[in-house]
């Protein structure tokens, strides 16, 4: 009975998984695939690339700053191997995370630095955190001119203090104390906190601080400007501070679509100074905007932040150095890593210049896989070295007002399509799960599993040639 019932169900069984397979076909033939019944769960997306502007040395104009961007545009789209993102399109993505991008780029090393430094004096190796706090200290200085927020600068100097108060060095912490008490004169330590010696040490310097003549500073911003001093915003247009403690301050001036303002002053107590800030379009630029090294952290965390504020797989990064050389290279979202760059002499026609570009990208183009990533036989220690705000494009989207002109020459592309996309994740899933169920007959189940719609995102229109 029991090897009947066993031979009975075998024929069954095998019927079942040729349905099971005829159907799979029929879905999968051309008349489906073409109806969409299931084209779009077989679709495999290809990786996306961000194309967001050059970085100038200085000799180039914008105009051929942009030129060259539009080569790079249009030398993605021969290449044929990714999705492209181009820079017209994306300030409703980049603007609202311009605080944030600014941040992470100029502060972020500060901060990792001040978490360390936080953790040794926990632990109380006061010599190391004192070690770890100096660099946040030179790090946020660095930024300074990017500073909204002056917690970061305060949190940092008051720890310096505390480490030193801890080894007994009174004058040191009086130091730190004074710099804590200049930026935030309301600021107290809590006795339940803190020993008593330690909270006793910094109300003599809080005494000593308030107890001199205040200064008064006159900002004459422009109507609108937003007024920041020692990173904390005190005013709109033009602002009057009569109570600042005397000593050295940092102040920033800026204007949605005018630019921005930055200096540093030192008040004498009881003196009155006014200063008038000319607002200019500086972009990412600090200072005299000097180059970053191949190993600056600066270019690393800006292209990270790019690729997380687009969502593409990968960003194009591009450059010329002091001699007119142009070099490009790749930023993979995918694998965090940066590619080995190429480079040539542009010095040429606008024509010849452009046929160069394109042949570059389609070169670069290929040290990524089909997933988006750096391959390893094509991944750099190193980045391109650049300066960060002579790239108008980027500083457009990061700053501007109005979209920039990005728009390709020659022959026309299909009309973009609109897409939503979820950052940095894999295309579509396919799952074919086959079952055969015995007992008296067969049934056979067959389930696709497709990615679920993206969480919304924003969205941007992408070329499909």
């Amino acid at each position: 009975m029991v090897r009947s019932d066993s031979s009975s169900r075998r024929p069954s069984r095998a019927a079942a998984l040729g349905t099971a397979v005829a159907l799979l076909a029929w879905l999968a033939s051309p008349l489906q695939v073409g109806a969409g019944f299931v084209s779009n769960a077989f679709a495999q997306e290809r990786p996306s690339v961000a194309v967001v502007g050059v970085h100038g040395s200085g000799e180039q104009d914008q105009e051929m700053l942009e030129a060259v961007d539009r080569a790079i545009l249009e030398g993605f789209k021969i290449a044929a191997r990714y999705d492209v993102a181009p820079s017209d399109g994306m300030h409703d993505r980049f603007l609202p995370a311009r605080a944030q991008l600014l941040e992470a780029v100029f502060l972020g090393a500060a901060g990792d630095a001040f978490q360390e430094g936080r953790i040794h004096y926990e632990a109380a190796r006061f010599d190391q955190a004192i070690e770890a706090l100096r660099r946040a200290e030179s790090e946020v200085a660095s930024g300074t001119e990017f500073l909204h927020d002056q917690r970061l600068l305060v949190d940092v100097q008051l720890t310096i203090g505390l480490s030193y108060a801890s080894m007994g060095q009174k004058d040191e912490a009086r130091e730190a104390y004074g710099e804590v008490l200049r930026m935030a004169p309301d600021r107290r330590l809590d006795t339940l906190e803190y020993p008593p010696k330690i909270v006793a040490l910094f109300d003599e310097v809080r005494d000593q601080v308030l107890g001199r003549d205040p200064a008064t500073l006159v900002v004459d911003a422009p109507d609108g400007a937003q007024v920041y001093v020692d990173g904390r915003r005190v005013g709109s247009g033009r602002t009057t501070l009569t109570t600042l403690s005397p000593g050295y301050h940092s102040v920033l001036v800026e204007k949605e679509g005018a630019g921005r303002w930055y200096d540093d002053v030192t008040l004498e107590a009881g003196s009155k100074s006014s200063i008038e800030p000319e607002l200019a379009q500086r972009g990412l630029g600090r200072g005299d905007d000097p180059v970053e090294g191949p190993r600056s952290r600066l270019v690393r965390r800006l292209y990270r932040e790019v690729a997380r504020i687009t969502g593409t797989d990968l960003v194009a990064m591009a450059s010329f150095d002091a001699d007119g050389n142009f070099a490009l290279a790749l930023y993979s979202a995918r694998s965090d890593t940066f590619s080995e760059s190429l480079s040539a002499s542009l010095r040429a026609s606008p024509g010849a210049r452009d046929a160069f570009v394109k042949q570059l990208v389609e070169r670069v183009a290929i040290y990524a896989d089909s997933s988006g990533a750096i391959k390893t036989d094509r991944v750099a220690a190193d980045t391109l070295p650049m300066r960060l705000g002579s790239n108008p494009t980027l500083n457009d989207l990061l700053f501007g007002t109005a979209p920039v002109a990005v728009a390709a020459t020659g022959t026309s592309d299909p009309e973009p399509t609109t897409r939503e996309r979820k950052p940095v994740k894999p295309g579509a899933v396919i799952g074919v799960v086959l079952g055969i169920l015995g007992a008296g007959g067969a049934a056979t189940g067959i389930y696709f599993a497709v990615r679920p719609k993206p969480e919304a995102s924003g969205t941007f229109s992408i070329a499909i040639p």
